[in-house]
C-alpha cells in the first residue's frame, strides 16, 4: 500500500481536499500541519524549517520517514 504524508499550512483550507482529488483510491492519505504566518518571505518560510521535523514526526509517529530540507528545497 502506498502512504502520502502531508504537511499542510494551517491557515490553508484547500490544500487536503485538493490533493485528495489527485492521489489514487487505494493510497493512504495523511496529514500534519505546521503554523504559518500568512507571509510569504524567505524570513517566514525560514523560520518555519524549525517546526517541519515535529509535523513529520505527527503523521505516524515512531516510523522511519524522509525529512526534507525546506531551505535547500526553496534556494534560501
Amino acid at each position: 500500500m502506498t502512504r502520502i504524508g502531508l504537511i499542510a499550512l494551517a491557515s490553508d483550507p484547500t490544500m487536503e481536499p485538493e490533493w485528495r482529488n489527485l492521489i489514487p483510491v487505494d493510497t493512504a492519505y495523511y496529514v500534519s500541519r505546521i503554523a504559518y504566518a500568512n507571509s510569504c518571505t524567505p524570513e517566514s518560510l525560514s523560520a518555519m524549517s524549525a517546526d517541519i521535523a515535529g509535523a513529520a514526526e505527527l503523521l505516524l509517529p515512531n516510523l522511519e520517514h524522509r525529512a526534507f530540507n525546506l531551505q535547500r528545497i526553496l534556494h534560501l
